[in-house]
């Protein structure tokens, strides 16, 4: 029987995937909003990680991946406009 957590789990790998080749394209054709949907896809990333901790009762992993998810968002859309 799976835990409830492993879909966010996947999610995370899934938005880990989406950043790489996100990054990959942008690199490539050097599209500026690529590399802000990049880090976008990071940052939901670890979003996705700290539900999963969450769901799991690990309160202090949740805390530390939501401070990451909002630092990576707001240093990157500053940083951006």
């Amino acid at each position: 029987m799976r835990h409830k957590s492993e879909k966010y789990f996947k999610y995370q790998y899934l938005s880990i995937i989406a950043c790489i080749l996100l990054a990959v394209l942008a690199i490539w054709q050097q599209i500026q909003i690529l590399y802000l949907l990049s880090f976008y896809a990071l940052t939901l990333s670890f979003i996705f990680d700290g539900l999963g901790h969450y769901i799991r009762n690990e309160q202090a992993d949740f805390y530390q991946q939501l401070i990451r998810a909002l630092l990576i968002f707001l240093l990157t859309t500053l940083f951006y406009f």
